[in-house]
């Protein structure tokens, strides 16, 4: 059953080395090289993004083939203003 409460997060939206076509969603200019889960939850937690859950052992749809992970957020805004508000973040720590 589909969770509509919540919103997946996979690393790959911010891959700097994968295309648009392979799951990249933010632009090349907010997107970061190997980015880590570790990054990616604190840039929610920075954010103000409370109940966060991850999966390390999971496999994006679009590259099956590598492994990859993920996390689970509430869902308070709109999807794409969520991963841009998150890229930011973590262009922001890494500098």
């Amino acid at each position: 059953m589909k969770d509509y409460e919540h919103i997946i997060i996979w690393l790959d939206y911010f891959d700097k080395n994968s295309s648009r076509k392979q799951g990249r969603r933010v632009s090349k200019e907010l997107s970061v090289f190997e980015p880590k889960i570790e990054e990616l939850i604190n840039a929610a937690k920075n954010l103000g993004y409370k109940e966060i859950t991850n999966n390390t052992n999971a496999r994006y749809p679009k590259r099956w083939y590598e492994r990859s992970a993920y996390i689970m957020i509430e869902k308070d805004d709109n999807k794409e203003l969520i991963i841009r508000e998150l890229a930011k973040e973590i262009k922001k720590m890494r500098k």
